[in-house]
This record gives structure tokens, C-alpha cells and sequence, in this order.
């Protein structure tokens, strides 16, 4: 299994969607694909975070080097983990 990053928001340990592609062996937007797909399962806070504006602003310097966040998004959906 292979070892991910582990990056916090909001005091939550949480997964990006670039993380969880890696993972997977997928893409993000096939990531993005499928959370569209069922995003009436997700309930944001419990399940996820999104992430834009001034926030994102502050988590992309944050991570900016991390190759985590793509540098061109304009919101992003952090995955909250267990």
C-alpha cells in the first residue's frame, strides 16, 4: 500500500483530490467525475471540505511546493479522513 501525505485543514487530517487519484491509480478529474456523481452522499464538514477564495489562497502557499494542489484551481474539495 502506498504511503500518503498527511496534510491537515481546519485541524482535520485530510486527503486532496490529487492525493486520492495517486492513490487510486486514476486521474483527478475522474476524481472530480465521480464525486459529481454521487455528491448527494457527501454532506460538507462530515464528509468534506471545499475550499476556495481566500482559503484556498492560504492552503495553496501553504502546500504550494507539495504538489498536492494544482496551481490553476479555483476551488477545492478536501476529503476529510477517519
Amino acid at each position: 500500500m502506498q504511503e500518503v501525505q498527511q496534510v491537515k485543514f481546519n485541524g482535520d487530517l485530510i486527503l486532496t483530490t490529487e492525493q486520492l487519484a495517486e492513490f487510486y491509480g486514476t486521474t483527478s478529474r475522474r476524481i472530480q467525475e465521480n464525486f459529481k456523481r454521487n455528491k448527494d452522499k457527501f454532506i460538507e464538514g462530515k464528509h468534506f471540505y471545499l475550499v476556495a477564495n481566500d482559503l484556498l489562497k492560504q492552503f495553496k502557499d501553504q502546500y504550494a511546493k507539495s504538489g498536492l494542489v494544482n496551481e490553476h484551481v479555483s476551488s477545492l474539495r478536501l476529503v476529510l479522513v477517519d
